[in-house]
């Protein structure tokens, strides 16, 4: 018995961790493909965030290390040259799955806000020490995808209201 819930948990995971990173492929494609800019609507976080609603947090920190490294093999983007973006980007993932995985039992509004807005902020360390730019590049950096934050929070909020995580929508529909 244990060893079929076993499996069932690790199956569920591994499909889990495929979609995200499906997703977290095609969204910023598409976006890119139609011409928008990827540091302003920040697509590259847009499954992570929803995901952080219905995916385990190891789940999610596994597809934060990957998310990035996938889409620059496949499309080329997030680059590596000029600047390090890939890398970059990896380290805003990371901290926003951790800080997703973290607030897991606080208000959807925080969950939605605050491990984004984390994420980001932890990338200054890494421009600071690692990379060779300068704290006005990543205040240039960050400023410029704050729509994208919106974007982002928005849109899993659309997300979570028509398909809320398993439990939720029930008990609403029960009251």
């Amino acid at each position: 018995m244990n060893n079929t819930k076993t499996a069932t948990r690790i199956g569920a995971h591994a499909l889990a961790l495929s979609a995200i990173l499906a997703l977290s492929v095609a969204v910023p494609f598409f976006f890119h493909l139609a011409g928008l800019s990827g540091h302003v609507f920040l697509p590259i976080f847009s499954v992570l965030v929803i995901g952080s609603f219905y995916a385990s947090p190891s789940v999610l920190t596994g597809a934060a290390l990957l998310v990035p490294l996938l889409n620059t093999l496949i499309t080329g983007m997030p680059a590596l040259e000029p600047v390090p973006m890939m890398p970059l980007l990896t380290v805003e993932m990371v901290f926003t799955a951790l800080a997703a995985g973290a607030l897991r039992k606080r208000s959807t509004l925080l969950r939605l806000a605050l491990p984004l807005t984390l994420g980001r902020v932890m990338s200054l360390p890494f421009v600071l020490i690692a990379s060779g730019l300068s704290p006005s590049w990543w205040a240039g950096h960050f400023t410029a995808g704050i729509p994208g934050m919106f974007l982002n929070m928005a849109a899993a909020g659309a997300i979570l209201f028509f398909f809320p995580p398993s439990g939720k929508g029930r008990e609403r529909a029960d009251r």
